[in-house]
């Protein structure tokens, strides 16, 4: 049969079309069967996260949270009201507590569960908060424990009622089994601790030591999770060891002489500070660095003996600097009520086992110092490191490590935390800063600022994985 270009010219292109069309179908429908996947899960985590205020309400560790958190502690409320609380709720199950009232607003409690090994674990927390600085910065009331999914917001969520509440979980857990554990577990919840723990730790630990010598390892507050997303947890941090504050306060009748000594600290240069490595911080190290992903960070870590000179120490973030150095911090300077001169705050910050002494000729050298009188602040505190062969230590890495297996495991200094673990070690007693809350990085930058907030999923699976830690320490 007879045919026209133009017919062959349309037969040609209808052919294209129809073959191009069906291998168009296909790729568009693999393209869309792989955004499903993708997309899937994450429609699935905003729904789990999303779920009505009610239902979230309704949950008795959510319930028992909102409690606490509505109730002021801070310097401008009450601690004794939140030791009331945490006495009422450890009652509900047959605990007795105690609460020492110190004045009128602070407060120290503790409940004992006994074991038949008295070599207690003492799962402790602070009562008081922040203060309120900037109440008209906050989006919800900052002691209204608002839930606006995914978030709980309050003052005291992240620092540190939400640990308060998963310890307080555990051992309510213990007294419903009704069985005697196998080692004694002590709830200590002492207050102050933002504001020096005077009246808070100090305090129990001068007078009560009886109470005090049953303590076999503590857990507190200050463990790290290092996550940037809920599937990308880089590493998970049990807190060993902090650094040791020392104040010092300079003082000298002319103002320009200190603000002089101001600059001159200012500028020296730290990042030619000594660079102390201790035994448990290389194994630190050995296990962390591997998790940083950047070899600008990783290649230095891994090569200890190198990091002690080597140039490529600067470029590190301070944080990790900070983890094997001295500090010297200028804080405020203004005048001496107590004379007719002036006065500048200092703060050093001095790694585990380092003495004043040692440090004091990098930190404060005599030309800086030159002609300033220096008044140092009384603490005979020491700076030191909990073990990382204890037993329980290692017991709680093996249990982190089969609860989230997908991640990494290990010590961790942080070199810029001041908490109540300083004053155990300083008695002798092993403790580890723990956090069981899956939260991203950017959720611990509104700690102590307004909008404190902690995630709803995260604090419910973190209940469960200290209620079950416990029960495992304890032997129940």
């Amino acid at each position: 049969m007879w045919r026209s270009p133009l017919v062959k010219k349309n037969k040609a292109r209808a052919r294209a079309w129809l073959y191009g069309g069906a291998a168009a179908l296909v790729l568009i429908g693999t393209v869309l069967l792989v955004i499903g996947k993708t997309i899937k899960p994450v429609a699935d985590e905003y729904l789990a996260w999303n779920r009505p205020v009610e239902e979230y309400e309704a949950m008795p560790e959510i319930a028992l949270f909102q409690d606490y958190l509505r109730i002021d502690t801070s310097v401008d409320g009450s601690e004794v009201l939140g030791a009331e609380f945490l006495a009422e709720k450890l009652a509900e199950v047959g605990i007795d507590s105690t609460i020492e009232r110190i004045g009128e607003r602070n407060a120290n409690l503790w409940a004992v569960v006994e074991g038949d090994d008295p070599n207690a674990l003492v799962l402790h927390n602070h009562i008081d908060v922040d203060p309120i600085a900037f109440p008209e910065k906050w989006n919800t009331e900052p002691f209204g424990a608002v839930i606006t999914a995914p978030w709980i917001n309050g003052r005291g969520a992240f620092d540190m009622k939400s640990v308060t509440i998963a310890q307080l979980t555990a051992i309510r857990e213990l007294a419903r089994r009704g069985e005697r554990p196998k080692r004694t577990v002590i709830f200590l919840a002492t207050g102050d601790e933002e504001t020096g723990s005077r009246y808070g730790l100090t305090w129990f630990m001068r007078e009560h030591p009886d109470l005090a010598a049953r303590f076999g390892t503590v857990l507190t507050e200050g463990g790290v999770v290092e996550a940037v997303a809920t599937d990308q947890v880089k590493y998970w941090g049990l807190e060993f060891a902090q650094k040791r504050y020392v104040k010092v306060t300079a003082c000298h009748p002319s103002l320009a002489r200190l603000k002089e000594m101001n600059e001159d600290l200012a500028r020296l240069d730290r990042g030619a500070f000594a660079r102390t490595i201790s035994p448990q911080m290389r194994r630190f190290f050995e296990i962390y660095a591997p998790t940083r992903e950047h070899p600008a960070l990783r290649t230095p870590l891994q090569d200890l003996e190198a990091l002690r000179t080597d140039a490529r120490f600067r470029e590190l973030p301070s944080y990790l600097q900070l983890m094997v150095r001295n500090d010297v911090v200028p804080l405020s300077l203004e005048e001496d009520p107590g004379s007719n001169g002036y006065r500048l705050s200092i703060l050093l910050a001095l790694l585990p086992g380092v003495d004043l002494e040692e440090a004091h000729a990098e930190l404060l050298p005599d030309w800086i110092t030159h002609g300033v009188s220096l008044a140092y602040e009384v603490n005979s505190q020491s700076s030191l490191e909990s073990s990382l062969d204890h037993p329980d230590y290692r017991a709680i890495i093996d249990f982190m490590s089969r609860d989230v297996p997908e991640t990494v495991h290990g010590p961790m200094l942080i070199p810029t935390a001041l908490t109540d673990a300083r004053i155990f070690r300083h008695h002798g007693i092993a403790t580890y800063g723990y956090s069981p809350f899956l939260i991203l990085s950017t959720d611990t930058l509104q700690m102590k600022g307004a909008n404190e907030r902690i995630a709803l999923l995260a604090f419910i699976d973190g209940v469960r994985r200290y209620t079950e830690l416990v029960q495992e320490l304890a032997g129940s």
